[in-house]
């Protein structure tokens, strides 16, 4: 093949003139690249001898600037002469460069982030892809709100500079988030003026991909920017299209371990603290056993001296004021660890604030505002009114130490209603949650605000941020145990600096409202002189409450289980009442009570103990059924 044809196309896309060439074999092989020259020849002397139907090859061409450009190359013998030699060929050449680079620019990219996982991932996806693209700044964004995008790895001038928060509705990422890739290759800053980030940097060119989720939600974006107008726009916006999809599988990835690591932890955490909880409620239980005996003889001394100039008076009271103080201790263990003894009703949440609003505004001072905004179309709920007052009153308190110097607290309630989504998404915040419709109690302040490892301690007990002697550290323990175990849940909203929202659930009732107070005075306890068979194995406790009956007039046998029924068989049908506790060792309340009423039909039961409902099912006790006593017993209390 002496004569060959390079056509003016051909020598267009190399940057020559038409006919600056010479039309023969040494013009087209002095431009092949030396490193891919054999290679060619090789292919071309394959094809010349049959080997193959078509000859193909991939190399490089050496433009008039020196630049090189990839070509790909097809060629064909078509005519052989008559001694079998070929006798002519023809072929092309398509620029491929682009295509070259891009698959060189992701072979790069692809190596450098391979054995990458998490935030190191994409920190060295944008170096690689900043330097691979020659752009000045790319970074990975996560998707805050539907406003903001918050930045996970950000390439600046070379290197890997700290994250930062990225407002969407100026700039151009807002036609991203969601949407489709985006290319602005220049003059950027003109279309989007209020973006500052794009001023600042001196942005001329832009391209971002959005990042979907498996399930097509959007979770962020990736962005490259340039300072002066994109050049290989298409590469770069094959380049973002295929690693968007590697960064939002990383990043939907990174999201389920850490929703794990969350879940993780809050189970290790209720394990915890449901360990405290039964611990300090089977402390709690039996230290009232103690407190029981010290209250009660104080409140009996305190009866039977003058107040006036009495030393054993004196002497009584401050014993009876240390009990009180020890009793409140323990019913704060108790409604921490959700075992005590609740009288729930249906109520309106907006007549126990008002009913305290007054004795609140004494308690927070002059120095604290005290705003009320009550929903006038509440729906009911269900709680211990005496226990729902001690919530408000531990938040107001709560609230008010957080402002040292001064501010406001707003008590706000109204009508909530939860979608499934938000009762799913927050599995662990709305731990016992039955209902979709609740009432919401939150309590606002102005004060000093919280950080999110104190807010992972503040409902645990005994934590506290005040000093030794401010307290017990138990007043948020007891608020999350006393709104759990009325069926709700609590959650906070908090920042250093920007005060504190404690927002308190509860799931919506039908009924009447029962919290209106009645008119008139309390009654005092009668007496009697009927015939009590009185059961208690701890003798301290029988004893007290033997002596307050008698006090009353009644007539009192008092035996532990094991006695009883001897003591029963003596009297032959004379008792009136059994009063007996539910757990003891032996013989249990209930299974006393059954033996007792075979002996005597018209025995009437009543039991006593300071367990909650589902401890007394356990054994037995069932509301509809048998009257039900709690303790402390206070002298006055009859």
């Amino acid at each position: 093949m002496r004569n060959w044809h390079l056509s003016p196309q051909w020598q267009v896309m190399l940057g020559y003139e038409v006919g600056e060439l010479a039309q023969s074999y040494t013009s087209w092989q002095e431009r092949v690249h030396g490193d891919d020259l054999a290679i060619v020849q090789a292919e071309m002397a394959r094809h010349l001898a049959g080997e193959t139907a078509v000859y193909t090859c991939e190399y490089r061409m050496r433009c008039k600037d020196g630049s090189y450009k990839w070509v790909r190359a097809r060629g064909q013998v078509i005519e052989h002469s008559a001694d079998g030699q070929v006798s002519r060929m023809i072929g092309t050449q398509v620029d491929i460069t682009e295509r070259r680079q891009t698959e060189e620019m992701i072979l790069n990219v692809a190596h450098g982030v391979s054995a990458a996982t998490g935030s190191y991932f994409f920190r060295s996806l944008v170096a690689y892809l900043g330097k691979s693209l020659q752009a000045d700044m790319a970074f990975v964004g996560e998707l805050v709100d539907n406003e903001h995008i918050q930045t996970i790895a950000v390439y600046l001038d070379g290197k890997i500079v700290p994250d930062f928060n990225y407002e969407l509705a100026p700039s151009p990422c807002q036609n991203v988030v969601g949407r489709r890739i985006c290319i602005y290759p220049e003059r950027v800053q003109e279309l989007f003026p209020n973006d500052q980030a794009l001023v600042e940097k001196c942005i001329e060119g832009y391209i971002g991909a959005p990042l979907f989720s498996s399930d097509k939600k959007a979770l962020g974006i990736m962005v490259v920017l340039f300072r002066q107008p994109i050049s290989n726009a298409r590469i770069a916006q094959s380049m973002l299209q295929i690693f968007a999809a590697r960064a939002a599988a990383e990043l939907e990835r990174m999201r389920a371990e850490e929703a794990l690591r969350r879940s993780e932890a809050q189970l290790r955490q209720v394990q915890k603290m449901e360990a405290i909880g039964r611990l300090a409620g089977g402390i709690a239980h039996d230290f009232n056993n103690i407190l029981t005996v010290i209250i009660s003889y104080s409140e009996m001394l305190m009866r039977t001296h003058s107040p006036v100039n009495d030393t054993v008076y004196r002497q009584a009271r401050q014993i009876n004021e240390a009990g009180e103080r020890a009793a409140r201790l323990t019913q704060q263990l108790l409604a921490y660890s959700r075992r005590q003894v609740l009288t729930p009703i249906v109520l309106n949440l907006n007549t126990a604030v008002t009913h305290m609003i007054e004795m609140l505004r004494h308690l927070v001072g002059d120095h604290i505002v005290l705003i009320t905004e009550l929903s006038a179309e509440l729906w009911l709920s269900k709680a211990d009114p005496s226990q729902l007052e001690q919530v408000i009153m531990n938040l107001i308190l709560n609230a008010r130490d957080a402002m040292p110097e001064g501010g406001s607290i707003t008590i706000r309630t109204r009508n909530v209603q939860l979608a499934a989504a938000d009762l799913a998404e927050n599995e662990q915040t709305w731990q016992r949650g039955r209902s979709r419709r609740y009432v919401l109690l939150s309590v606002t302040d102005t004060g000093l605000g919280m950080d999110e490892k104190t807010q992972a301690q503040i409902f645990e007990p005994f934590f506290s941020t005040k000093g030794r002697d401010k307290g017990t550290g138990l007043g948020l323990a007891t608020v999350q145990g006393i709104i759990t175990q009325s069926g709700g849940f609590i959650r906070v909203q908090s920042s250093p600096g920007k005060g504190a929202t404690f927002e308190v659930f509860l799931p919506h009732e039908n009924g009447i409202d029962l919290s209106i107070p009645e008119e008139g005075e309390p009654q005092s306890a009668g007496g009697g002189s009927e015939l009590i068979l009185l059961v208690e194995d701890e003798d301290n406790v029988r004893e007290l409450v033997a002596t307050i009956l008698r006090n009353y007039g009644y007539q009192v046998v008092a035996a532990d289980s094991l006695e009883a029924l001897d003591a029963c068989q003596g009297l032959q049908g004379q008792i009136d009442l059994l009063l007996t506790d539910v757990i003891m060792p032996g013989v249990s309340g209930p299974e006393l009570a059954a033996m007792l009423t075979q002996q005597c039909r018209k025995l009437r039961v009543l039991y006593m103990s300071g367990y909650t409902d589902d401890i007394m099912l356990l054994h037995g006790i069932e509301k509809k059924m048998s009257l039900f006593a709690k303790t402390v017993y206070t002298a006055e209390s009859g």
